[in-house]
């Protein structure tokens, strides 16, 4: 499992499977938060 990337569209709604083996970040800030940074929607975001 990966600390950075693309957060994982099953862990945002409790559902991944998947675990330490799922390539997608599971953030768990990231649970239930639907608020999408300016900074990252334009490719700019460097977290």
């Amino acid at each position: 499992m990966t600390n950075h990337g693309d957060d994982c569209y099953f862990f945002y709604y409790s559902t991944c499977t998947k675990g330490d083996s799922c390539p997608f970040r599971h953030c768990e800030a990231a649970m239930g938060n639907e608020t999408i940074c300016n900074l990252w929607q334009e490719g700019r975001c460097f977290r």
